[in-house]
This record gives structure tokens, sequence and C-alpha cells, in this order.
């Protein structure tokens, strides 16, 4: 036998498994064979075996195909639960498909809301959230705070009989029914506007930074030449207001220029807003910007902003991908960069606000 076989290293290709191709070619007298066989081994290694002729060694070369997985999610890694207070004392609302029992609600005035609240015995919590009698909460990322007691509390404004032509004025009992009621845990010691049970993984917040050169004017100046702040500047115009929609007295131009620490990524959040109900002419715009190793800016998002006031910037996940928390004279949410609600909280309203 004169022919000799040449090992081949078969370069690595992106499969989930990995193909092995064992060839055996022989020249025996005047006949020719092949014999193919195909294995599938586990992902991670490619095997490549080349066969002699019967007499000589298998050779075997492998190849390390790399395989980047990324590190999953908690389970429970999106949980977040808005903040809220009723006269001085701090809530957390409570997800839950059923409200429990509870006992008789008592009518409260917290300005610009109706609050009626009604005490929840422990005894009486539904299954899925008795977890919560031992419970401690981190509060915005920083303080962390004890549950002390559980209550149903519905909130509203606006006139009663804007809601119901049955209603001529507002009761413990009418606030119930028609605030919109949800189950609450009373928290001590911490204020603010979201909440995380304290057993999991903080929420990373993300802070502003005098991050030197001209990142913020670059994207300040990009984010004032978009589509959206460019046609709320020609509505305004045409209302017959001169200036700069966005730097009227009661307006505001936010600019955040902020590093995540954990994946040191630097981020710009621009938010522009001016009241825009009852005939006013306004605007609200919020941008992304994201800072790329060479400097430059990728825009991730500009968009109608969904929101009165940014409050914070978060990584919910722990991602690498920001959330963003707001607020308004009448709700509280978190959102995605490209406004996906994650979880919105608000007072129902009847009738018209002007």
């Amino acid at each position: 036998m004169t022919d000799e076989l040449k090992a081949e290293v078969v370069a690595p290709v992106r499969h989930r498994r990995t193909l092995v191709i064992a060839t055996l070619t022989g020249l025996i007298g005047t006949t020719a064979g092949l014999l193919a066989c195909v294995v599938w081994l586990p992902p991670r290694i490619k095997t490549v075996v080349i066969a002699s002729p019967p007499e000589r060694q298998i050779e075997v070369h492998q190849v390390q195909v790399p395989v980047v997985v990324p590190p999953a999610p908690s389970p429970r890694a999106s949980e977040v639960e808005l903040v809220f207070s009723v006269r001085g004392e701090t809530y957390v609302e409570i997800d839950t498909t059923e409200l429990p029992k509870h006992r008789t609600p008592t009518l409260v005035e917290d300005d610009p809301a109706l609050v009626s609240i009604a005490t929840v015995a422990a005894k009486d919590l539904p299954d899925e959230v008795r977890a919560w009698k031992q419970r401690t909460v981190t509060i915005d990322g920083t303080c962390e705070a004890r549950v002390t007691g559980f209550a149903v509390i519905a909130r509203l404004r606006g006139n009663a009989t804007d809601a119901s032509d049955q209603l001529t004025s507002w009761t413990a009992q009418s606030v119930m029914e028609y605030g919109r009621p949800m189950l609450a845990a009373r928290i001590d010691g911490c204020t603010g506007t979201f909440a995380r049970d304290a057993a999991l993984p903080a929420i990373t917040v993300l802070q502003d930074t005098a991050a030197p050169g001209d990142l913020a004017e670059r994207a300040v100046e990009r984010f004032v030449a978009s589509r959206l702040v460019v046609d709320a500047q020609d509505t305004w115009r045409k209302a017959g207001n001169d200036g700069t929609w966005y730097e009227a007295s009661d307006a505001h131009l936010d600019t955040h220029v902020m590093r995540h620490p954990r994946t040191g990524v630097m981020w710009i959040v621009i938010h522009a807003y001016r009241y825009g109900d009852c005939g006013e002419v306004g605007g609200n715009v919020l941008g992304i910007y994201r800072v790329e190793a060479d400097g430059s800016l990728f825009t991730v998002q500009v968009r109608g902003g969904g929101m009165g006031q940014l409050d914070r910037v978060i990584d919910l996940e722990g991602d690498g991908e920001l959330e963003l928390v707001g607020s308004g004279p009448l709700e509280t949410m978190i959102d995605r960069t490209n406004g996906e609600t994650v979880r919105d909280l608000g007072v129902m309203s009847y009738g018209c606000g002007c």
C-alpha cells in the first residue's frame, strides 16, 4: 500500500452540536473502499478522526470550539415594587390576584388625592404573599426597611358625580370601590420610589458624574436636532410663542452623564418636558445615548418621554441595560429605554384636571 493519509484540522464552526467524521480509505488489490461514519457528540469539542490503513494507528486531532454563554439572570431579577406615601407613612404595593378580607375602611385626605385605607390582619393575607410578613425591603437601592403591617388602599381625585350618576359625594366605601384598591405593605424607616426584597441582589442605581470633555454638549446638540424636539418647537412657534419650548419658565431640560458601576459603560440621558394638557402647548422627549470606546455617541433611543420627571436611572436585572424611574403629579413608573412599562402606580382621576 503506497497511498498515505494526511491529517486535517477542521476550522471551528458555530454549531450547537459537533460533527465527528471518521473516514477510512484503503486500496485493497484493485478495489477501492470508502467507509464513512457520522456521529453526534456533545457541544463545545470538535473532534476529527482520520484513520490510516488497517495496519496503521488512528490519529485523533481535537479543536476547542469557543462557546460564549451569558450568565443567566436570577428568576426573580425583575422583581420590583413601587413605593408611595399616605399621610407621612410609607407603603409598598404588593401584587396579588385577589384582595384579602379587611377591616372597615377609613377616608383620609392626602393632597392631591382622597385615600381609603382598610387594615388587613396578617392571618388574612393570601397564601401567595404570606412571605411578606417577615420581609425586609431595600428602598431605592440603598435604605433597608422592615414590613410592619398591611392594608388595602384606594386613591383617587376628582368629582364623585364624574365617576357615577349614582354618587353625590365621596365616602370611604365609594373611594374603595372607584379608586383602584390594592394590597400594600407598610414599611418603617425609609421613603423612596421603588423597592425590592432585601434577600435579592440590590438594584443598581446609576449616579451623575462630572465626566471630562464635551460629552454632554455633544449629546444635547444631537438631542435638540432630533425630529421629536424640532416638531415640538414648530408647534410652539405656530401657537405664537417666542423662544424655545424646553427653555420656558415652566419647562425643564435635564442632562445626566452616568457611568454604569459594573460595566463601566458611559451613558447620557436627556429629558425635556413642558406640561401640555388643557390647551397648553408643551412637549415631552427623552433621549438615551451610549458613549462608545472611541468616544463617539451611539443613539440608543429618542422617544416620547412618558413621564413628567426623570427620577432615577437604574439597571433592574444587572444585565447592563438601563431602566428609567419617572413620576408625575399622579403616578410613578419604571420604563425600559424603548418605552415598555415594567411597573406603574397611579391615582385614579375623574373629571377634567384643569
